[in-house]
Order: C-alpha cells, then structure tokens, then sequence
C-alpha cells in the first residue's frame, strides 16, 4: 500500500511540474527578459517619465507653439533634427554639429548636420520615434525611452503587446525637435526655394520648368548654341540651400568649404551632351561613364560657352528620397557652373 502510495505521488509531482512547464512555456515571450530589465531600469533611474503612445516614455519636454503633428496620414512628412543615445548616455547617432563636435565624430568632409525630412512611416522611423513625434507641436522639443521593442521600422501593430510578442531591438534614448510637419512635400520645397530666392536675389527669379531656376552670373563668349553631341568641359559647386557645399571640381572651394580630399582630381568636369538632356553623360578620369542628376543636366544643356550659371531645383530633379553623404533625402540643391568651352575649343 506504501508502495502504491509512493509511486502515486511520483506521478502527481511528475504531472505537476509537466503542467507547470506547460504554462512556463505558454507565457514565455521573445521579450520577457528584456522588459523585465527595462522596467526595472525605468524605476530605478526616470520613476516619474511620463507614459506616451503604446509605451515610451518622455523624460523632458518644451511644447512648440505650431501645429500639432498629428497622425501620418495628416502630415506624412516631419522635419527633424534629434540626437541618440543608449541607456548609458553613449550618443549613436546625431544630427547636431555641435553635439558631433563635442564627442569626436564631427566630419564635415563626409557628413550632413542639421534639420532632416523623414517620411512618416515605417521605411524611416522606428514605431517609437512615431510615438515621439504623433503628439508634438511644431517648435517643440521632445527626450524620451524608446524600449527595444518599439525600435522597429518593419512592423506597426496595435497594442504593445503586438510588439512585445514579435520584435526585438535595442532600448534608446532620443532627443527630437519638430521643426515642421509636411503634408505636400512637392510644395513644401518649392515654397523653400522661393524663400531662398527672395532672400539671396534682388530681381526676381522665373522657373524655366517647374521646379527648377536659373540665374545666370556670367554672360557666354559665344552666343552660338553648342552642337547636342558635344563635348564640353564645365566647372562647378554643389550646395545645400542653408550653404554647406557637398562637391565641387575646384581645389580651392574643396579646401575652404573643407570637404577637400587628396584622391579626387579637382579638374574641369567632362560632360557628353545629348538632344534629351537626362541622357547627357559624363566621363570620369578612368574614362567610365556616368549619369547627371535631370537637373544639373538640363542646367548643362542650357549654357554656352564661357557663360556661368546658377541653377536650383527641387529633389525631383535632384536625388528625390536617396541620401548621399552630405546631402540629406528630399533636399532642393544648387550649383553653381561654369561653362569653361567645348573639346575642340
């Protein structure tokens, strides 16, 4: 009988801590550590943040005084400049000059510093660094936690426990400024280039096709129209409308505007032009071939010998959503070029 009795509680313990670790692995998530860890971090070290959207919290924040940001589908761009760091303070990544010259990674040769224009959705913010933006104004300023599990710029769910189930990431501190929400990013940047002509020109300045103007500087030496299929040699200076320049052929300007670098040969540029002007070609100092930008190219296409020019446009013409180093996604350029002459002259 003790026997029987014996083997029976066997059985029962043995059922017990089977249904036990039944349960355990019902309730086990991807993230159960990670919250555990960032919640006790929050206690110990920011007790009061305030809870926002689904589950980051705000640490400090000075209200702007314009619109509010609202939802995506209201203003589907947001302009912004923020500065990151991980729970120990350490900065990753930063649109702040002054910030990336206090820690040693300020570079001017390579990288862009200030106000960026970010699409609203989950191809270029995070589903945190959404929920810092939904409840700003315009103006404001914004430092908040922004758990792991909201780090993502693949998916967006519902509930935070939607996130919790299915996304990992690293736990971040990020300080956002909302300098504007967007809703026509086309007229946005339109209305940009005409504040910059209204402020750096006295006469006014048409567009020659939407989007684009030019000012010319310099008279041509020959009024002739240069053949299509010419080749032609042309300096230049590529800026941001705020001035900083991101590449020009000229040694000089390179070394002032301090993006000089001693593998480039800062020599007149060689330009094959073309009846269509997006098919206006340029070849490089090992003889490949390149592409133009539309609008520098139609910019080309309109010059003629010895003339200068100063051309503007709007990122459609431009590298529209792609950042390169020094030029930030959706950003209106202007060169300045010289039309130095033709192969033959």
């Amino acid at each position: 009988m003790m026997e029987m009795n014996r083997f029976g509680i066997l059985v029962i313990a043995a059922s017990a801590a089977l249904c036990f670790s039944c349960v355990r692995s019902e309730q086990s998530g991807i993230n159960d550590a990670n919250k555990r860890y960032f919640d006790a971090w929050m206690k110990i070290n920011h007790p009061d943040a305030i809870r926002d959207g689904l589950g980051i919290y705000i640490l400090d924040e000075t209200t702007g005084k314009g619109v509010k940001a609202g939802k995506p589908e209201d203003y589907p761009y947001a302009y912004i400049s923020y500065t990151v760091s991980d729970l120990d303070g350490n900065i990753t990544e930063t649109t702040d000059a002054g910030v990336a010259k206090q820690i040693g990674t300020y570079d001017t040769s390579s990288n862009y510093y200030g106000p960026v224009v970010r699409m609203r959705n989950s191809t270029a913010l995070s589903a945190g660094q959404e929920m810092v933006i939904d409840n700003m104004y315009i103006g404001g300023t914004r430092k908040a936690v922004i758990p792991g599990w909201f780090n993502t710029t693949t998916t967006r769910a519902s509930t935070e426990q939607e996130y919790l189930d299915n996304v990992t990431g690293t736990d971040i501190i990020m300080t956002l400024t909302l300098h504007d929400v967007i809703k026509d990013l086309t007229v946005w940047q339109i209305d940009s280039i005409a504040s910059y002509l209204s402020k750096n020109y006295k006469q006014p300045v048409d567009s020659l096709k939407y989007g684009f103007y030019y000012i010319q500087t310099q008279a041509p030496s020959d009024t002739t129209t240069i053949d299509r299929d010419a080749t032609v040699y042309i300096n230049y200076t590529g800026m941001l409308l705020n001035g900083d320049v991101f590449d020009t052929s000229i040694s000089e300007v390179a070394k002032d505007a301090g993006i000089y670098s001693s593998s480039k040969s800062y020599t007149p540029m060689t330009v094959t032009l073309n009846e269509d002007y997006e098919e206006i070609t340029t070849t490089t100092s090992s003889g490949s071939t390149g592409s133009l930008v539309k609008g520098f190219s139609y910019c080309v296409s309109l010059m003629k010998t010895g003339e200068k020019g100063t051309c503007i446009f709007y990122s459609d013409l431009g590298y529209e959503a792609s950042a390169q180093d020094k030029i930030p996604a959706y950003s209106p350029l202007r060169f300045d070029i010289e039309m130095i002459g033709t192969e033959n002259n």
